[in-house]
């Protein structure tokens, strides 16, 4: 898997859980700084410490959000 199939993966996935938690990416985006839409189509990549403030802000351990990553992933690939 490439580095820009991972970071589109990624931000699939962030867009699912920031569906699921009830929250507009303009809301999320005040709340937070994040441009989370540029991060959930894959046209941007990020820095731990941005992820790290997108799993907190949306109350999900990181390491459950990369395992999900991860399973996902796996998912499409079969």
């Amino acid at each position: 898997m490439s580095t820009e199939e991972f970071i589109k993966i990624l931000g699939e996935k962030r867009a699912m859980h920031r569906k699921q938690f009830g929250v507009s990416q303009n809301k999320m985006q005040a709340e937070t700084g994040i441009h989370i839409g540029r991060i959930e189509s894959g046209k941007k990549g990020l820095t731990m410490k941005t992820y790290v403030r997108i799993c907190e802000y949306l109350e999900k351990p990181v390491s459950k959000m990369l395992n999900e990553v991860e399973e996902y992933r796996k998912n499409i690939e079969q």
